[in-house]
């Protein structure tokens, strides 16, 4: 049970990382390119 729970759980951390890395980004982008 906690095994599936983690493993069901790291998508998910893997995918909000991803989405604050890409934000983070996206404001340098923006203050580079503004």
């Amino acid at each position: 049970m906690l095994g599936d729970l983690t493993t069901a759980e790291a998508p998910v951390r893997i995918v909000r990382e991803a989405f604050a890395f890409h934000g983070a980004l996206d404001i340098l982008v923006c203050n580079a390119g503004g």
